[in-house]
């Protein structure tokens, strides 16, 4: 514009020399001159206007936003879009900008007529490029970058009083559309939405703006602009949406590969669309969090379309909620196969849960179902009529060989003929089984003894639960049985039969034991029967040959054996199932203290080390632990910290407190051995870290 103006007051100064014009005829110079500026001026100005507006409304069109309304003035058309965005087209004195679609089906600028070329004499797409218009040296100059840099036009002429062209010819409507008729012949046609509704947008479920979905049926909501529309919409056939999900990798927001999930139903609820989708088709890698996700909504309606938007996605676990007072049985036998069934903290129920099928059964949740909390462990209560928990079997008796069963978080009370039978796999995790009887073996847990059979013990408590024979505890059946015990309190179990063994684990021939970081105390073997020379086994026996049994990192101390060696005397003690046995029992009875005791078979293979022992080294047993070793060479292969007094381990033990002390501490191994059947268990009852130093401590407790 300097150079306009600098044209302007040169000629003034040629009129003003020119001493042959009158006074007047220069000031009539001089205003026809200004009047031409002006003009130039005024068609730059409109043009650049008309530029903007019409990639307003590319834009638009390219968001699928939908008109509200379109109104005419005297001097202008002005489009108002449902997200409440006006756009103002004047009637003004413009240059003759336009635009014009392409057979690519991309609208590019024109000027003139024709179509507006860039310094490398390519069409100018309007969605990409906004152009600006100045005046230079009396000619038209173009700017593709924000002024960056420019390119020359035609020259610049203003003729006073010349009427400008309109970029709109005409806007007419249906209704569906508004069809705007440029200058130059060429239709836009812009959406009024679908059934009155002008937008649409996801409602999210979370703070990050995401939404919840999951590999099965979801439901989406959305909000609806008007919301009196929603109904309209609602009314109409699925087949106007299309759902597509985009991938993204969790580092960077780069697109990938995309899937287009079915709607299978819609519904008006207070002003909002809910859409229920089918979410089969997402990606696994997305349901295991190791892909991103974002989705967005179409919906096409007789040539008229709107979209919500991309937003994020966030893979909601499918979990069945259990509340108190819900027939929990009821739930198991309708839930589908791998299932993960959350129950309500504190809930409570009654006789034997049956586990018939695959699934994840945990108790004590809060927070709306988010987090378990082991303070407030549901409860399966047997009221000493029935086993609490059978898993591998329905309530008629079926037996269902399960490899993928989970129990967690429970509280296993009060259990008769065992807390927990198992038929199949089965792993129980941060439960609390106490005060269960079997007549049998297994007091809190014993499994069908069918080959197979397979139990994961982890991070629970066992206490004061009895056998009538074997296994006060835990009792494992057989050829090709195994049990994994990890990161255990056993306390206050017995076995309390004439010919009973074992107060707190049991192996028949040829179970595979794996035993580590237990901490196990103040347990009983009373055999009524047996004469003083019979062998006792207080603690931990596996029968006989083809048992392989790993006994790593346990704390035994405190554990008792009872012999009053007259059978006669049996049923002197009525109340002998009561728990935990009573004082008076201990003080009529042949006592001896036997803190340690394993019997491992003819198995060269097994593994007794880095155990910590309350009691003297007599008082302590080892029974064989290899090939036809004698008691002896079992015992020297095996390596122990022994401790002269129980209460150096466990100073608190007076108030039930068995969180170690002392040198029982760091003798745990931290051996490949070791953390292999720790897994993922390498934290205390208390959530504490297990690990110091370079060491596993020993027992299921560190120090608080």
């Amino acid at each position: 514009m300097k150079n306009l103006f600098n044209l302007f007051f040169a000629a003034c100064c040629i009129l003003l020399a020119a001493s042959a014009c009158t006074n007047q005829s220069v000031l009539d110079n001089i205003a026809d001159l200004q009047n031409r500026v002006k003009s130039l001026e005024d068609r730059m100005d409109d043009a650049n206007t008309n530029f903007s507006n019409l990639w307003e409304i590319v834009n638009s069109l390219n968001h699928k936003e939908q008109v509200n309304d379109i109104t005419e003035t005297s001097e202008a058309w002005i489009i108002t879009f449902s997200g409440g965005k006006t756009v103002t087209v004047s009637k003004g004195t413009g240059l003759n900008v336009g635009m014009k679609k392409d057979i690519d089906n991309v609208y590019y600028w024109t000027l003139d007529g024709d179509w507006l070329l860039d310094n490398n004499g390519n069409k100018v797409p309007v969605s990409e490029t906004l152009p600006t218009l100045t005046i230079q040296d009396d000619y038209w100059y173009i700017s593709y970058d924000g002024g960056a840099t420019w390119t020359q036009l035609g020259p610049a002429r203003g003729e006073p009083g010349e009427p400008g062209d309109s970029i709109f010819q005409s806007v007419s409507m249906d209704e569906s559309f508004f069809y705007i008729t440029l200058a130059n012949g060429e239709i836009i046609r812009l959406g009024r939405g679908i059934g009155g509704v002008k937008a649409i947008t996801a409602i999210p479920d979370y703070s990050d703006g995401s939404v919840s979905v999951s590999k099965d049926l979801f439901t989406i909501r959305f909000a609806v602009v008007p919301e009196e529309a929603a109904e309209n919409l609602a009314s109409l056939s699925t087949d106007i949406y299309k759902f597509s999900v985009v991938y993204t990798n969790l580092t960077k927001a780069s697109a990938g590969d995309e899937v287009d999930l079915q709607v299978v139903s819609q519904e008006a609820r207070d002003g909002k669309l809910l859409l229920t989708v089918d979410g089969t088709a997402l990606d696994d890698r997305f349901v295991y969090c190791q892909l991103g996700a974002n989705a967005m909504l179409s919906v096409v309606y007789n040539e008229n379309a709107m979209t919500s938007g991309f937003f994020p996605l966030q893979i909601k676990s499918n979990y069945i909620e259990v509340y108190d007072g819900d027939d929990l049985q009821e739930v198991i036998d309708y839930a589908p196969e791998g299932a993960d069934i959350r129950v309500e903290a504190g809930a409570s129920f009654d006789g034997t849960i049956y586990i018939w099928k695959n699934l994840r059964l945990s108790g004590g949740w809060i927070n709306d179902f988010s987090r378990q909390d082991l303070r407030k462990r549901s409860v399966i209560d047997g009221h000493d009529m029935k086993c609490c928990v059978f898993s591998g079997s329905d309530k008629v008796g079926n037996r269902y060989g399960l490899d993928d069963v989970v129990l967690s978080g429970f509280e296993i009370r009060n259990g008769r003929a065992s807390g927990v039978i198992l038929h199949g796999k089965l792993t129980v995790e941060y439960c609390w089984i106490h005060n269960c009887f079997n007549s049998g073996q297994g007091g809190a847990i014993m499994s069908t003894e069918r080959s197979g059979d397979e139990l994961f013990l982890a991070n629970s408590i066992l206490e004061y639960n009895k056998a009538d024979a074997h296994g006060g505890a835990v009792a494992m059946g057989g050829q090709g049985t195994k049990m994994t015990v990890v990161n255990c309190l056993f306390r206050g179990n017995a076995s309390i039969a004439q010919y009973g063994y074992t107060g707190v684990i049991h192996g028949q021939a040829g179970a595979q034991a794996f035993i580590c970081n237990n901490t196990i105390v103040d347990n009983v073997n009373w055999r009524d029967g047996s004469g003083p020379e019979s062998t006792p086994w207080s603690t931990v026996m596996f029968r006989n040959a083809g048992t392989h049994a790993v006994f790593v990192n346990n704390i035994v101390a405190g554990n008792w054996y009872f012999l009053p060696g007259v059978a006669n005397r049996y049923d002197l003690y009525p109340d002998r199932y009561d728990m935990p046995i009573k004082p008076m029992f201990i003080q009529q009875m042949q006592v001896q203290s036997i803190d340690m005791n394993i019997l491992a078979g003819d198995d060269p293979d097994c593994v007794c080390r880095s155990n910590v022992l309350g009691g003297v080294d007599a008082s302590n047993f080892i029974g064989r632990a290899g090939n036809g070793s004698s008691q002896q060479a079992a015992q020297d292969a095996c390596t122990f910290v022994h401790n002269d007094d129980f209460y150096s381990i466990f100073p608190k033990a007076y108030s039930s407190d068995y969180h170690p002390a002392g040198p029982a501490l760091t003798t745990g191994e931290a051996s490949d051995l070791v953390l292999e059947i720790l897994g993922p268990y390498t934290t205390d009852l208390d959530g504490k870290l297990r690990i110091v130093g370079g060491n596993i401590t020993a027992g299921c407790y560190q120090p608080q």
